[in-house]
């Protein structure tokens, strides 16, 4: 030990021993200069080297303090000491070794801990960066700083410290470590493809060990970004140039490649090599999870029994809380809810649990919201919301589960689970005539839109277009759910609102040629009398009367369904009305009337514009028919019809000097509601009592 007591005692009797006062002999001027230059650098010396070598000294014990605790496993003891030493003997030459010793010591502490406190350990490192820069520790600590914040989730920080590790140390051996710490972070922050790139740089790295470390992580950066057979390939060649003793000494690996086995449907593969972890592995704390594994493989593979007793064992071994305890809950409840439906896949309200028995559910979603398997609870819940007849709470686990899937069909079962979920949404919209939000869904879920193979989700999303005239949007949408499966009423419904579509684009060109097909694929089917009528609507819309008229002719022949006779029967009037040829619009009338085609208010207007069309052409004995159809009895008694039947009929009476009959249509004409109607009515009334009168006078004068 330094003694620096003693040492300064010999050296002041050294100096009363030589100084010349001492001798007796007085100094000159000269000589007294000369004397306090020799002695002020030993004085200085002894000033300095006193107080550190007493710090030495307390530096010391606490070093040898620390050591000792060190070497009883104490590291919390030796990291206090350490740091202390640091703090209270900052110029001690075991300072900077100290505080090194007590932020190492503090991480591996960190790493037993459950609740570490990393921000202290990076305060550590970060003071040795600026106390001691030049420090062959120096370039480590500075990593651990970044490390320290990647632990901390300060994901950002963490990338700015590594990115600029490599550019203010290019040369260091651990800037291969500093690019792996820097690819962890950006499988964090979702960079997954990144991540990878550097991964794969880090792969042609010499020391074998590390290799190892960068190629299983990797292989997780694959399965992450969903390229499981990347992933598999790359689990392969670990295992091609690992020792073969890897496994034995990292028997999680074959876990890991278990389960990269089963994402690519290599099932019995994977159940081996998790098997075997179980087995070299029985303490291991992610027992559980493999066990998890092999239950979610058995089940895949329609092994319910045993994949039920696989998820019984896991409950009897794991703690509350763990990951594959709530997992293995989630799937009994799913089991137990796959048991009470009936053969057809339904369940009464009655037999439903109640909202309580959900928590299992809403547990797997809140902590594992990103991962499939809360999908799958996502899809239970809505379909126990469906059997509690809760459509609010339907719908939106509904949309939770479309936002959460990735597009198209599941990979192993085949079944596009998103799809049908949209299916079911807007349906309901459609029902309640949300138009705009169809539309906004259809924009928001596209990629989901565009992977439903079916046809049937395009052809209602067209509806909703085709309502909020979004016509050539509607179009391609319905052209598109032709290359889908769909049901026979389906499709030819689809073919029917495309025609209606390109005749609201007024591109009559193109329903020409669709109609020219559907003429041909359904010549002799039920639905030609609706093809031919169509034909006739695109005829009449070109002008073109006579070749319209002909094919609501040949509709009319086949005698179209029921719910489509008025529309069949409408357009065909309007298309002899087109033609003046109310004669035999008079005669189609009458089988319209009797055979019920038009509701009453179609028949008054359609035997009033008849008889209009017959009175214009003179035939007025016709034309007064047409009026009396259309004032018959159970047909309305009010309404513009009605007042211009009157108002005509009671002109032809008048006409025919029958004069009472005319008198009360003319009347009932006065009393409707429109105006000029009422007008033209009183007039005709006026004319015919002036008429009466100027009869009766020339009756008078003629006596």
């Amino acid at each position: 030990m330094f003694r620096p007591a003693r040492r300064g005692r010999v050296a002041r009797r050294w100096l009363l021993a030589v100084t010349p006062e001492r001798a007796g002999r007085p100094l000159a001027l000269k000589d007294r200069l000369k004397w306090l230059l020799v002695l002020l650098p030993v004085v200085l010396c002894l000033v300095l080297t006193v107080p550190h070598q007493a710090a030495a000294a307390a530096g010391q014990e606490l070093w040898q303090s620390a050591v000792g605790a060190a070497e009883r496993e104490d590291w919390r003891r030796a990291a206090i000491d350490f740091e202390r030493l640091h703090r209270e003997h900052p110029t001690s030459p075991f300072a900077e070794e100290a505080l090194w010793r007590a932020a190492t010591l503090r991480k591996k502490i960190a790493a037993t801990e459950p609740d570490p406190d990393w921000e202290r350990i990076r305060d550590l490192f970060r003071r040795f960066t600026v106390e001691y820069p030049d420090s062959p520790q120096a370039e480590e600590a500075y990593l651990e700083m970044g490390i320290a914040h990647f632990k901390m989730r300060f994901l950002r920080e963490a990338l700015t410290y590594f990115r600029l590790f490599v550019e203010r140390y290019p040369d260091s051996e651990l800037v291969p470590r500093a690019r792996h710490w820097q690819a962890r972070t950006l499988i964090e922050v979702a960079r997954v493809d990144e991540a990878i790139e550097i991964f794969k740089e880090l792969t042609e790295e010499p020391e074998l060990a590390f290799r190892l470390e960068v190629m299983t992580n990797l292989g997780l950066a694959y399965d992450q970004q969903g390229a499981y057979w990347e992933a598999l390939a790359t689990f392969q060649e670990l295992q091609r140039v690992a020792p073969e003793e890897y496994h034995l000494q990292n028997p999680e690996f074959l876990l890991l490649l278990g389960q990269a086995y089963f994402r690519v449907g290599r099932e019995q593969e994977g159940y081996q090599q998790v098997f075997s972890f179980i087995n070299l592995a029985p303490d291991s704390p992610r027992r559980p999870e493999a066990l998890f594994e092999l239950g979610e493989s058995r089940r895949r593979q329609g092994e319910h029994e045993t994949a039920r007793r696989l998820y019984n064992r896991i409950l009897e071994e794991g703690s509350p809380g763990e990951r594959a305890v709530l997992l293995a809950r989630f799937r009994l409840a799913e089991y137990q809810d796959k048991a009470r439906r009936r053969p057809d896949d339904t369940a009464t309200r009655r037999e439903v649990p109640g909202p309580e028995t959900d928590a299992v559910f809403y547990q797997v979603i809140e902590r594992f919201g990103h991962e499939a398997i809360a999908n799958d609870a996502r899809y239970a819940l809505y379909r126990r919301h469906l059997e509690r007849d809760d459509q609010t709470l339907a719908r939106e686990m509904a949309r939770s589960y479309v936002r959460h899937a990735e597009p198209g069909p599941d990979p192993l079962t085949g079944v596009n689970r998103a799809g049908d979920l949209l299916v079911f949404l807007v349906e309901a919209l459609l029902a309640e005539e949300e138009y705009q939000r169809v539309y906004q869904l259809y924009l928001n879920e596209f990629p989901h839109v565009v992977a439903y193979e079916p046809g049937r989700l395009r052809y209602l999303i067209g509806q909703a277009l085709e309502e909020l005239a979004l016509y050539p949007q509607a179009a391609v949408v319905y052209y598109r759910a032709l290359a889908g499966e769909m049901s026979r009423e389906e499709l030819v419904d689809l073919y029917y609102r495309r025609v209606e579509v390109y005749f609201a684009m007024a591109d009559y060109d193109t329903a020409d040629r669709l109609l020219a097909h559907l003429r041909r694929i359904y010549d002799g089917e039920p639905e030609m009398p609706e093809v031919y009528y169509l034909s006739g609507r695109l005829r009449a819309a070109e002008f073109r009367y006579d070749e319209a008229l002909e094919f609501y002719r040949q509709a009319f022949a086949q005698k179209p369904p029921e719910r489509r006779r008025a529309a069949h029967a409408g357009n065909y009037l309007a298309t002899l009305e087109a033609l003046a040829r109310f004669a035999e619009m008079n005669r189609v009338m009458a089988r319209f009337q009797e055979e019920q085609w038009l509701e009453p208010e179609g028949l008054q207007r359609w035997f009033r514009r008849t008889g209009d069309g017959l009175r214009r052409q003179g035939l007025s004995e016709q034309a007064e028919a047409a009026y009396q159809n259309a004032l018959a009895e159970g047909l309305p008694t009010a309404g513009p019809d009605y007042q211009a039947a009157n108002l005509y009929l009671g002109r032809l009476l008048a006409e025919r000097r029958e004069a009472e009959t005319a008198r009360e249509h003319l009347q009932a004409a006065i009393a409707g509601p429109d105006q000029m109607y009422a007008r033209m009515a009183q007039n005709y009334l006026n004319q015919l009592e002036i008429n009466l009168a100027t009869a009766e006078m020339q009756s008078l004068f003629a006596q």
